[in-house]
C-alpha cells in the first residue's frame, strides 16, 4: 500500500504540522518574553519536525497555501531570533547591534544565494530531455541537491546554525558563539555561491544549441509518423503510461512527447522514444517534420501548441472509454478525429450532440487489454477474490460516478459478511482530491481492511497494476468509468451501484457499461445477493458478452491491427491534404 494514503499515516503527517506550527508559536513567545531557552527549544523542534512536515502528502498542500514554503518559515524562525535579541537585557549596545547584523547577514545571504540558483538553473538546464533516441543525455557535471525544488529546505537547516547560535549567544551572555555561528553559516553561502559561479561560466561554453538539433536530427532519422502527445499534472502520468504497451507493440516507430519534466521522471521503463520539451517555444520551434498522427490522452491547455500544426491528423484517444461526460466533451471538437473502442463510443458522441460527426470516429478496440485473461466457473463453495476499484469523486458539477462516499464501506461490510471472499481494493488516484467525503470514505474502507483480517488487499500504488488486479479476480465491483469497460474484456462478471437511484431498466439504458452489471442499490446494499447470484450460475453472463462486444468491439481484447489501421488511415488523409509535410513544419497555420 502507498504510506502516504495510509490513514494512520494521515494522523501522524497531521500530528507533525501542527508541532511545527505550535513551534514557531513558541518561539516568538519565548522571543518576547525574553527567554532564550524557551526559543532555543522551539526551533529545536522546529527543525526535527521540518523533514517530515515538508515532505507528507498532507501538510505539505496547507504550508503552501499559506505561504509558508521553506523560505518563509527561514524568515518566521529569524524574526524570531532577532526579537529575542531585542528583548534580552543582557544583550545591549555593542553586542545586540553584533548579533541582530549576525542575523541579518545571514537572512541576505539566503536570498542571495537562492536567487543566483534561479539564474544558474536557467542557464544549466537543458531545454529538451529524451530517453531511447540514442543521443546521449548531456549536461553540465553539477550536483543534483543544488538545483533540485529542495534546496530551499536545505538552506533553512544550514541557516539554522545561524539561528541556534545566536539564542544560545543570549542565553550563555557570551557574544562570540553567536559571531562564530553566524561566520560558520556565511562561509557554507558562500562556497554554494561559488560552485553557482563556476557553474555559470561553464554553461556558457555548453553545446545547448548543438545538443538540440542532435535531437531534432535523431527524430528526424527515427521517422515517427505517430506522436503521443502528453501535458497534465504531476499526478496525472497514469493517464499517458497505459499506452505504452501498445507503442511498443506497434509494426513501426512512435515517439512520446512530455511537455512537463515530472513526467519523465515518474515513466516506468520502456522503450519507446520519448522527447521532454517543457517550454513552448522550444516545442514549436522542433521540426517535428515526419509525424503525420499526433494522439492526445487528455483535453488540457498545452495541446494548442500541436494542434496548430498543419500536414497532421490530430486524433484523441483519451485515457478510458466509459460513459463518464469526459468521453463525450464538446471540446472534442478541435480534432480531426475521436478514436473509440467500440460502438458504444461512437453512440455517446451522436447522442450527446456536441458537434462531432460520425465519419470522424473511428472505433479501435482497447489494444492495451492483451494480457487481460479470461473467466473461470465459480462454484457455490469456491473461494473467491473480488476487486473493488471506485473511480474518484470527479470535478465539482459533474455527475455522481463514484459509489465511495456513499456506497464504499456498505459495499466493502457486504463483502466481508459474504463467506470465502477475499477482497482487493484499488481507488483511483486522484481518490480524495476534490471530496473530503471520498477522502474520509477512503481512509475508513482502508481501516475495515485492515481490521477484518483474512488475506485483504489494499493497492494505492503502481504495482500491482490494475490490469494485474484484473486477472487476480474473479469479479469486479466498479463505477461508471473505464475500469468496467475494460474489465470486460476478460467476459468476469462485475457489480455496480445504482446511484443515480434510477430504475434499473433506465440506468441500463442511460449507462452502456452498466447493461450486464449485477446492480447494487444507491447505498450499496445488495452485495451478498448479488455474488450468490454470481455463484449460483450466473444468469447474466450472455447479458454481459453482449455489453462486451458493444463497449470494446467484435474484436479479441487487445488486437492492436485495428489501432495499426487507423494509424495509416490517418496518416494517409494527412499525407493527402499535405503532401510535403517537412516544408509545413513549424509553421503558422
Amino acid at each position: 500500500m502507498n504510506p502516504d494514503l495510509d490513514p494512520r499515516l494521515r494522523l501522524v503527517g497531521v500530528g507533525v504540522g501542527v508541532v511545527l506550527i505550535a513551534g514557531y508559536v513558541v518561539a516568538f513567545a519565548g522571543a518576547y518574553a525574553a527567554q532564550p531557552w524557551v526559543t532555543l527549544a522551539a526551533i529545536l523542534v522546529i527543525h526535527a519536525a521540518e523533514p517530515f512536515a515538508d515532505r507528507s502528502v498532507f501538510v505539505r498542500p496547507v504550508l503552501r497555501r499559506a505561504q509558508m514554503g521553506p523560505a518563509a518559515r527561514s524568515i518566521l524562525r529569524d524574526a524570531a531570533v532577532l526579537m529575542l535579541v531585542a528583548n534580552a537585557a543582557w544583550a545591549t549596545g555593542n553586542r545586540e547591534r553584533g548579533l541582530e547584523r549576525t542575523i541579518a547577514i545571514v537572512v541576505l545571504a539566503r536570498f542571495a544565494t537562492l536567487l543566483l540558483n534561479v539564474v544558474v538553473r536557467r542557464r544549466v538546464q537543458l531545454a529538451l530531455e529524451v530517453r531511447n533516441l540514442g543521443v546521449p543525455q548531456v549536461g553540465l557535471p553539477r550536483p543534483a541537491w543544488l538545483y533540485d525544488d529542495d534546496l530551499p529546505l536545505r538552506l533553512h537547516y544550514v541557516t539554522a546554525v545561524a539561528a541556534l547560535g545566536v539564542t544560545l549567544a543570549v542565553g550563555v551572555q557570551n557574544e562570540t558563539v553567536g559571531l562564530v555561528s553566524g561566520w560558520v553559516t556565511d562561509a557554507a553561502l558562500a562556497v554554494l555561491v561559488v560552485i553557482m559561479l563556476i557553474h555559470l561560466v561553464q554553461s556558457r561554453r555548453h553545446p545547448r544549441a548543438q545538443f538540440q538539433a542532435a535531437v531534432e536530427a535523431a527524430v528526424d532519422a527515427l521517422a515517427p509518423r505517430l506522436m503521443l502527445y502528453f501535458s497534465g499534472s504531476a499526478d496525472s502520468s497514469y493517464q499517458l503510461t497505459m499506452w505504452l504497451s501498445t507503442l511498443e507493440r506497434l509494426g513501426e516507430p512512435s515517439v512520446v512527447v512530455l511537455r512537463e519534466r515530472v513526467h519523465l521522471r515518474q515513466l516506468p521503463e520502456t522503450a519507446v522514444p520519448i522527447v521532454c520539451v517543457p517550454a513552448a517555444t522550444d516545442f514549436m520551434a522542433f521540426g517535428w517534420r515526419s509525424i503525420r498522427v499526433a494522439a492526445y490522452v487528455a483535453n488540457v491547455g498545452k495541446n494548442i501548441h500541436m494542434l496548430r500544426e498543419r500536414g497532421v491528423r490530430h486524433v484523441f484517444i483519451g485515457h478510458g472509454d466509459s460513459d463518464k461526460t469526459g468521453s463525450f466533451s464538446p471540446f472534442s471538437k478541435v480534432y480531426s478525429e475521436i478514436w473509440v473502442a467500440g460502438p458504444a463510443g461512437r453512440e455517446r458522441y451522436l447522442r450527446a450532440r456536441v458537434g462531432i460527426r460520425d465519419d470522424e470516429i473511428v472505433e479501435v478496440g482497447r489494444p492495451q487489454l492483451v494480457g487481460i485473461e479470461r473467466e473461470r466457473a465459480i462454484a457455490p463453495d469456491d473461494a473467491m477474490v473480488v476487486l473493488y476499484a471506485p473511480t474518484w469523486e470527479g470535478w465539482p458539477g459533474d455527475p455522481p460516478h463514484s459509489s465511495l462516499a456513499n456506497a464504499g464501506e456498505r459495499i466493502v461490510a457486504g463483502l466481508l459478511a459474504t463467506p470465502n471472499v477475499r477482497i482487493v481494493y484499488k481507488p483511483h488516484p486522484l481518490t480524495g482530491s476534490v471530496s473530503s467525503a471520498a477522502r474520509v470514505a477512503n481512509d475508513r474502507v482502508i481501516a475495515m481492511l485492515g481490521s477484518a483480517g483474512g488475506d485483504h488487499t489494499v493497492v494505492t500504488g503502481s504495482s500491482p497494476s490494475l490490469y494485474e488486479c484484473f486477472n487476480q479476480a474473479d469479479a469486479l465491483v466498479g463505477d461508471i468509468s473505464s475500469v468496467v469497460t475494460e474489465f470486460l474484456a476478460s467476459e468476469k462478471p462485475y457489480l455496480m451501484a445504482n446511484l443515480h437511484d434510477l430504475p434499473d431498466d433506465q440506468f441500463r439504458t442511460e449507462f452502456a457499461s452498466a447493461a450486464g452489471a449485477y446492480l447494487l442499490r444507491a447505498d450499496g446494499s445488495g452485495v451478498e445477493a448479488a455474488l450468490a447470484a454470481i455463484r449460483s450460475g450466473d444468469p447474466l453472463r450472455p447479458d454481459r458478452l453482449r455489453t462486451r462486444r458493444h463497449l470494446l468491439g467484435d474484436g479479441d481484447a487487445g488486437d492492436i491491427r485495428p489501432f495499426e489501421q487507423a494509424i495509416d488511415t490517418a496518416a494517409a488523409a494527412a499525407a493527402q491534404l499535405w503532401p510535403d509535410r517537412a516544408e509545413l513544419a513549424g509553421t503558422l497555420d
